[in-house]
């Protein structure tokens, strides 16, 4: 039962990302090209979201923008768990005053607020999408690390790993046959909760400039292009800001799910 509340929003992520893949190819107009005759027309047909300040089609540019935006929210995720991971299950598994030291620096970390501190940490690289991607891994990875941490900590002394040492195991081997397959559930539930929040982040850091410069279709940086324009055409920003909305749902709800089914 619990399987069957997994397999529709794990096809609407497939769809999802299937669609983000081949997006370029499946744009109605070319997202660059300019028309200044049609500048900020309201939808209608065939711009159903109207065009932008420089006659581009808001629609093509919409779903163009979901390969950059939903990946690279991937790429975060990916990246600060897979930091976190490693950190956490060294710091558990070993101590010592590596573990001391490192839990005190995800502490400094974690004192901070996230955004602010991605900011900040965005200003020392070049604007772009991979200075972005780097600036909010590098804030975020103590979460995954004290999680981790936790968890190890927690099975260590479990039956299976000291039967594991007995039989002449060593670290690697039982860190990945007998600790990783047991503490991965909490970690990938997380991770899958957190493709919005990292999302919205990414669009936040492109909107303040610090992500996707254009004319890089990218869904924050298309909402600061209009930003001033919302009351005379809001639907320049209402379009990215809608494809926001529906991929940060879409996400939550299976991460939810997943999380009912390792809680079930």
């Amino acid at each position: 039962m619990r399987t069957k509340k997994l397999i529709f929003p794990s096809l609407l992520v497939i769809a999802l990302l299937i669609f983000a893949f081949f997006s370029p190819m499946l744009t109605p107009f070319d997202i660059t090209e300019q028309n200044l005759m049609t500048a900020k027309s309201p939808p209608s047909f065939p711009h159903i979201m109207g065009t932008d300040i420089y006659g581009r089609d808001m629609f093509s540019r919409v779903i163009a923008a979901s390969r950059i935006s939903i990946f690279s929210a991937l790429a975060v995720v990916l990246l600060m768990a897979f930091i976190g991971v490693v950190i956490g299950i060294f710091c558990g598994y070993l101590g010592g005053i590596a573990d001391t030291l490192l839990m005190r620096l995800s502490d400094i970390f974690l004192a901070f607020p996230g955004l602010v501190l991605a900011i900040a940490t965005a200003g020392l690289f070049k604007n772009g999408i991979f200075g972005a991607i780097i600036a909010l891994a590098s804030v975020g990875w103590p979460r995954y690390a004290r999680i981790s941490r936790g968890l190890v900590l927690s099975v260590k002394t479990s039956t299976y790993v000291n039967a594991a040492k007995i039989s002449g195991s060593n670290t690697i081997q039982i860190v990945f046959t007998e600790i990783l397959p047991n503490i991965i559930g909490p970690i990938v539930v997380t991770a899958s909760l957190d493709i919005g929040t990292s999302l919205m982040e990414m669009a936040a850091l492109s909107f303040l400039g610090l992500g996707a410069t254009p004319p890089t279709p990218e869904w924050g940086s298309m909402i600061s292009e209009s930003r001033s324009l919302l009351q005379l055409t809001p639907w320049i920003t209402l379009s990215p800001g809608i494809a926001i909305f529906i991929t940060v749902s879409i996400f939550n709800i299976f991460g939810e799910s997943l999380r009912d089914y390792y809680n079930a």
